[in-house]
């Protein structure tokens, strides 16, 4: 039994007996001495009710220290549960993550012993993973540059890229000095492996492919060395019938069998490989497949940025 309520039952009990007592002795002062049997009797019948209802109030006064106290435990719960949210939420992320992984236990186990290019590409994602519990769900572009290129440098066959956004904003900074690390690495590597890309352009993107500027600075950062083209958005969904909720924003597909995509908007690092049944992976083979059927890759379909209209931009610029 609750100390509490032990306490209010004997406070009860007490209260009951001094009432009976307090009663007889303020009874007895004025009645004659010769009445006394008649007045115990009552006193005495008394005592039940009275203790009935010093019981009820006992348990009444219990179950409200009791609400208090649970009222108390739940405040401080909700003060922790609000205090830790944000590593809740955290550890969360990394418990999604982790079940997400093993889904792809038995393909990267495959690929750790397979060839040089999955074995390099796939060890610097875990390394990455591994060393940085919450880094995958809150990578920074410069993360995502960083194993990108490394995925260059081991890749054996083939490099095909997809951006989508402004021709400005390729590279993790708009095109300047400080993306070149990665535009030398696509600029010295093997250069027997074939290298595209794509880049997806909505009806506003597409005005900076008349800006002079913008055009220049792509081609000398990395058009000349490797083949672009740019579609619309339109297009792009049509074919791959991907849901417009669903942006690429920016992939690589290494040798045509490890994709590394990154989402801007979540800050997420993602690797798909073609047994991994996802949609972007599925869009973007489809789409470089659809490019590499086109006869010398040229088409009303795929846009080809060439030498040749950068310089009539810098021409109509610089006339009179």
């Amino acid at each position: 039994m609750d100390s509490s309520l032990k306490r209010n039952i004997a406070f009860a009990f007490i209260g009951a007996l001094f009432s009976f007592i307090l009663t007889l002795s303020s009874t007895a002062s004025i009645a004659p001495s010769e009445q006394l049997h008649k007045i115990i009797l009552p006193a005495i019948i008394s005592i039940p009710p009275g203790l009935i209802a010093g019981l009820l109030f006992a348990f009444i006064q219990t179950y409200q220290e009791t609400l208090i106290e649970y009222k108390q435990e739940v405040r401080g719960l909700t003060k922790i549960l609000d205090k830790n949210e944000k590593h809740l939420e955290q550890i969360y992320d990394f418990l999604d993550a982790a079940k997400s992984s093993l889904n792809h236990y038995a393909t990267v186990r495959g690929l750790l012993i397979a060839s040089k290019t999955h074995r390099y590409l796939v060890e610097s994602f875990i390394e990455k993973a591994v060393g940085h519990p919450c880094y995958i769900p809150r990578a920074s572009e410069d993360d995502f540059y960083e194993i990108l290129t490394l995925g260059i440098r081991a890749s054996s066959r083939s490099w095909c890229a997809i951006h989508q956004g402004q021709i400005s904003k390729l590279g993790f900074n708009p095109i300047d000095n400080e993306g070149e690390f990665y535009f030398s690495s696509l600029r010295n590597s093997d250069s027997h492996i074939d290298k595209k890309r794509i880049i997806i352009l909505n009806k506003d993107e597409q005005k900076e492919l008349i800006n002079p500027d913008i055009m220049k600075a792509f081609w000398d950062k990395t058009g000349r060395d490797i083949p672009s083209y740019w579609i619309s958005d339109d297009y792009f969904y049509n074919l791959t019938r991907l849901s417009r909720d669903i942006r690429v924003d920016d992939c690589s597909l290494h040798d045509d069998e490890v994709l590394l995509h990154y989402h801007r908007e979540n800050k997420l690092i993602m690797l798909a490989f073609e047994d991994s049944r996802d949609p972007i992976w599925s869009a973007v083979k489809k789409l470089f497949q659809r490019l590499d059927t086109l006869e010398n890759r040229k088409s009303s379909e795929f846009n080809h940025i060439t030498q040749q209209q950068i310089d009539n931009l810098i021409n109509q610029q610089n006339s009179p």
